[in-house]
């Protein structure tokens, strides 16, 4: 007889979490083709295409030329270093979107860049940026606007970000690679939307079950048919958006070590308490329908567990079966920006 055992594995690490370069479209840095000529700091490993270079020069040429004969000649590189951040391998962290989706008006600046840069060229932040709440802390003085631009997780402030070891490193690695060899892809299926788990259920049919993150598990057959109608659809339940960077939706499957002879799986998902209006993630059993092993019983569904998750991103999902029969399950560590939850460092409690 099968028990299912619920483990929570937390791994700690004193050291700075692994770092991932990101745009603010949230797809990964590229290396363009034709150079960049203004932000060219960013000539390697860029957010900007060559087209979105010029345009920020044509903005950096309408702010200089607004700006007043008093103006240090010096602001001009302020200005364009604060308008290339935009182009930066890790623009998404510099403007902190991660979390919410939605780029701030000013990259993340270190204090001490911060302080300099308004002591000298504080008249030139209301040419920079139309925001009403910046350009209002810009006069009243550099702690009110340092403040303001500082972004939860100062390990991605500019300038220290370009001499990072750490993150210089993981761009070297974006750019060569590692390992030797090729690697081969085939097409296996397409059409899918934001596809995140491909997972088999052990019981000698070579179906493949590949769930997509709004919340449906489609069955693909051995020769890569697709079968017409979901194998399960929670679109109703599960929470999550069509914002490109949003981590919460369908996020684990795991069928059970003896799925042949009881049709029981594991699902887990980010949904919202009809009660309290709070957002969690959700693990249920449910099992397939007796009559059609292609399809869940909707009505079978029990819940095990519920944790709230505070935030949209770092809610875990991975659920594996072990080989001592225990079910292990990733709950993430509360995510938003500079992992601010729990009391014990990078976590949340439960």
């Amino acid at each position: 007889m099968w028990y299912i055992w619920i483990v929570f594995v937390f791994i700690f690490d004193i050291s700075k979490i692994t770092c991932h370069p990101q745009c603010l479209d949230f797809y990964p840095p590229f290396e363009n083709k034709q150079d960049l000529t203004f932000c060219s700091m960013y000539y390697e490993l860029s957010c900007c295409s060559h087209e979105r270079d010029q345009q920020l020069y044509k903005q950096y040429v309408k702010i200089t030329r607004k700006m007043g004969a008093d103006d240090p000649s010096y602001c001009v590189d302020y200005i364009r270093d604060i308008l290339c951040q935009e182009c930066s391998p890790y623009a998404a962290h510099l403007y902190d979107a991660e979390t919410t989706g939605e780029a701030r008006p000013f990259p993340g600046l270190c204090n001490h860049y911060c302080v300099y840069f308004h002591s000298l060229c504080s008249n030139v932040i209301p040419l920079i940026t139309n925001d009403t709440q910046l350009r209002k802390k810009a006069r009243a003085g550099s702690v009110e606007f340092c403040d303001t631009v500082k972004i939860p997780d100062m390990d991605y402030c500019y300038p220290d970000i370009i001499d990072d070891i750490e993150l210089n490193f993981e761009l070297d690695r974006a750019l060569g690679g590692e390992g030797d060899g090729c690697l081969c892809l085939e097409e296996f299926a397409n059409g899918l939307r934001n596809p995140l788990l491909a997972v088999h259920a052990n019981d000698s049919t070579h179906r493949l079950y590949i769930a997509e993150q709004l919340g449906v598990i489609h069955v693909y057959l051995k020769n890569g048919s697709k079968i017409d109608k979901p194998f399960l659809d929670l679109r109703k339940s599960v929470l999550t958006t069509r914002r490109r960077g949003d981590e919460r939706g369908l996020l684990g499957l795991a069928f059970h070590p003896n799925y042949k002879e009881n049709k029981r799986l594991f699902v887990y998902y980010t949904t919202t308490d009809e009660e309290s209006d709070i957002d969690m993630v959700r693990l249920s059993e449910f099992s397939t329908k007796v009559n059609n092993g292609n399809r869940v019983d909707m009505k079978s569904e029990k819940v095990i567990l519920e944790i709230a998750q505070p935030a949209a991103n770092h809610n875990g999902g991975q659920l594996l079966f072990g080989m001592d029969g225990f079910l292990y399950i990733s709950v993430g560590d509360g995510g938003k920006a500079g992992d601010p939850f729990g009391e014990y460092g990078n976590s949340q409690n439960l």
